[in-house]
């Protein structure tokens, strides 16, 4: 069994979505840019809950995510959608969504399992980088503490370091996006 990501090495087109958000505009939303961009295996959940039931009905290959959401939240879906026990859906990839860029957030959200993150408000591009950058992404799942998790690192061309070391000098690093 491959420990890759279930979007590694797809187009776009063949990509089937669950779209989880306890606000039903922002599903829209996200459904309408997923669509102008060919995607049509698009499917919905109200929160984390729900979107484990959803996953275990039929396997999406990403999932894009609320952070805030009630009754389970992101956090926690992640938390129980990493378990090992629950292979292959393990290794679905998932896009954290939010409205919170804090940094202490963002960690949490790595460490419980995000694939990336993303800070509202959405664009459609920000939206189709990160899940180009999914579809591409070779990084391999390990299991850590009984949850498979991708490792972190980034490893950055010179230049894009030297951009966002300008922009923290500028202060304006809260919308870094390389």
């Amino acid at each position: 069994m491959t420990t890759r990501s279930t979007a590694y090495g797809k187009k776009l087109e063949e990509l089937d979505v669950l779209i989880v958000d306890d606000n039903t505009h922002m599903r829209k939303l996200v459904n309408t840019i997923l669509h102008a961009f060919d995607l049509c295996k698009l499917r919905e959940a109200k929160d984390g809950s729900e979107a484990l039931a959803e996953i275990s009905f039929r396997m999406p290959d990403l999932v894009i995510s609320d952070w805030e959401m009630k009754p389970m939240d992101g956090c926690a879906f992640l938390e129980e959608l990493r378990k090992v026990e629950n292979k292959p859906a393990c290794f679905i990839p998932v896009i954290m969504l939010t409205a919170h860029g804090r940094p202490n957030l963002i960690r949490r959200a790595f460490d419980a399992g995000a694939s990336q993150f993303l800070v509202k408000p959405l664009t459609p591009a920000n939206l189709l980088h990160r899940i180009e950058w999914i579809v591409a992404d070779e990084r391999p799942f390990f299991e850590e503490e009984g949850h498979m998790r991708q490792q972190m690192t980034l490893r950055l061309p010179k230049a894009a370091v030297a951009v966002a070391e300008q922009k923290v000098a500028q202060g304006s690093a809260w919308d870094l996006d390389i």
